[in-house]
């Protein structure tokens, strides 16, 4: 009797998984041969030395990054309405005043939270410019993640509110990351 027909259905897999596993041989050495590689220690670095990144556009996108954060929480914050009705669009005014309150109060806090992201950003850009990556990864996944789930939990307005484009502005920010921590070999 053949060994195959003891061993039954699972021996059909051994030749499977020997081709599957040929096919990231392949892909790992294709991989290899790029000129371009990642470097994960731009991302969590040994050390900071406080250097400005040696792609300058990396840099200056952080300080306008920092500036449009920080624009943004102070709005949120001081703004009369937080920027829920003249700014999102939110018609507070048909509420009741209870309801719009506390719909002011959600955006004034979701301000405060903006704000503590822009003074962290803040400080990476003055004092640990090597942990800019990383911050530009963390602001990425914080716009698109919110923008998923205004799809999930979508508002239902007349016009989308200027924070529709938080998903471009992730997007963005995250070709950014990439560029940032991009080296040529």
């Amino acid at each position: 009797e053949h060994l195959s027909e003891k061993q039954g259905v699972g021996s059909s897999i051994l030749p499977l998984a020997t081709n599957y596993n040929k096919f990231f041989i392949e892909i790992s050495k294709t991989i290899s041969k790029k000129t371009i590689i990642i470097n994960i220690r731009k991302v969590l670095p040994n050390s900071i030395e406080n250097k400005i990144p040696n792609n300058r556009f990396v840099y200056y996108f952080a300080w306008l990054l920092l500036g449009f954060n920080f624009f943004r929480s102070l709005e949120h914050i001081f703004n009369e309405d937080g920027g829920a009705e003249s700014i999102a669009g939110l018609p507070l005014s048909t509420y009741s005043p209870e309801a719009a309150n506390n719909i002011v109060s959600i955006f004034a806090q979701w301000g405060f939270s903006q704000l503590v992201l822009s003074c962290i950003l803040l400080l990476v850009i003055i004092k640990m410019r090597e942990l800019i990556p990383l911050m530009l990864l963390f602001i990425a996944l914080e716009n698109i993640l919110r923008g998923a789930v205004g799809l999930y939990k979508p508002l239902i307005l007349g016009d989308s509110p200027p924070g529709a484009i938080s998903p471009i502005i992730g997007l963005v920010t995250l070709a950014v990351f990439f560029i940032s921590i991009k080296e040529n070999s």
